[in-house]
């Protein structure tokens, strides 16, 4: 399956959100009720099992769990006995394989489990995450999949002739979207896979190699059901000679043994405005990284470090903590990570043993020792420094 088989892909966008989309043609969707045929599964568990695959590569892990949309009555007869319209509901929907597992056997054992799941379709999920992971979002990739009409039209509302007593007003429906990506199946008429994606982290090239890598892995599963899952391949023979040869031979510029800081001021003159780190719904480009990171180096030197200092950091994940990281880099100051969740006894052992002279600290970090030798970091705070012009640059290359 060449990436060109996707030329027409159509892509759409939306108060912060793309769609991409394709719709199969009907070669590819009597291949797809082919396979059906000879696995004994639905469509359904069919590409959701193809989907898993792909993201089980992407996420490089035989295990992973999204969230399926599911909708019906069954779960629990007597409290949705006088609802109307469409219950719906997120579960999250593990696909775990072993490397020398079939695609067969596989996507029989996907069907099996959703069977089997049936009864547990009324579990609230904002419980389920509160419960067993402490409020923390489970999933960041929702699956749903439906063979019905989607653009309903309700004529003539007020037919009295239907006798439902009462009469149907305006109708609306909406697709809440809220997940940061997306992937919709419908088979109402074509079969149609739409991909929404966040704008903020996910690109139309990533976009279009996710609908390209679910065709591509369709292509095999079609000539052998068979298939060992650790043999399907998503790349094509062009992307692997691209990969393995093209990015390998690429000139960046670069001394052969440039330094740390070296190397994020190259990134920071080449990719200025793209992302070098995110978190949640906030990013920090190359740019601002290096910039911060010069701003709060000069405010090491002002405190008394030098490339003689030894300095702990005493930080959770952050932007914070990468900053000072460079900044201790730039400065080649030796540094030491403290992992703040250690308790005091640890902490306060690797402080006599490395013979810390100074401590980085977070601002929402409290730190009992050595308060006298802390200094805070918070890039809110810095000016950013696009120059190195205080710090002295030296040329003993440091290696990570």
């Amino acid at each position: 399956q060449n990436d060109t088989a996707l030329e027409e892909v159509q892509y759409s966008q939306k108060q912060g959100k793309k769609k991409a989309r394709i719709t199969l043609s009907e070669e590819d969707r009597k291949k797809i009720e082919l396979i059906q045929s000879e696995c004994g599964v639905t469509t359904n568990i069919l590409l959701k099992t193809i989907i898993g695959i792909v993201i089980q590569r992407y996420m490089n892990s035989n295990d992973i769990v999204f969230g399926e949309v599911n909708s019906g009555r069954g779960w629990n007869y007597e409290i949705t006995e006088n609802l109307v319209g469409m219950l719906i509901n997120v579960l999250p929907c593990r696909i775990t394989s072993k490397g020398d597992q079939t695609f067969y056997d596989l996507v029989r054992a996907i069907q099996k489990q959703a069977v089997e799941c049936n009864q547990y379709y009324g579990i609230d999920m904002v419980q389920l995450q509160n419960k067993l992971f402490h409020g923390k979002t489970l999933v960041h990739f929702l699956y749903n999949f439906s063979n019905h009409l989607k653009d309903i039209t309700i004529a003539d509302s007020g037919n009295d002739s239907l006798n439902l007593g009462f009469c149907i007003g305006e109708v609306s429906l909406k697709n809440l979207e809220t997940s940061e990506l997306c992937m919709d199946i419908n088979s109402y008429d074509a079969l149609t896979i739409t991909l929404t994606y966040s704008e903020k982290k996910y690109s139309e090239e990533f976009a279009n190699h996710f609908l390209n890598h679910i065709m591509r892995v369709l292509a095999q599963i079609e000539e052998n059901t068979n298939i060992l899952v650790q043999d399907i391949k998503l790349t094509s023979e062009e992307e692997e000679n691209r990969i393995l040869n093209c990015f390998n031979r690429e000139k960046t510029g670069l001394l052969h043994k440039s330094g740390v800081s070296d190397l994020l001021e190259f990134s920071s003159r080449m990719y200025h405005d793209k992302a070098a780190l995110i978190y949640e719904d906030m990013q920090m480009t190359y740019g601002e990284l290096n910039a911060y990171a010069n701003s709060f180096a000069q405010k090491l030197l002002a405190s008394g470090v030098s490339s003689e200092s030894k300095v702990g950091l005493f930080m959770k994940k952050s932007f914070d903590l990468f900053i000072a990281f460079y900044a201790l880099i730039k400065l080649h100051a030796v540094y030491v990570p403290i992992d703040a969740e250690y308790p005091d006894s640890r902490v306060e052992y690797m402080i006599e043993l490395s013979g810390m002279d100074y401590i980085v600290v977070s601002e929402n970090i409290i730190c009992s020792h050595r308060r006298e030798k802390q200094i805070t970091c918070n890039y809110v705070s810095l000016e950013k420094k696009e120059q190195n012009e205080v710090y002295p640059r030296k040329h003993d290359h440091i290696c990570m």
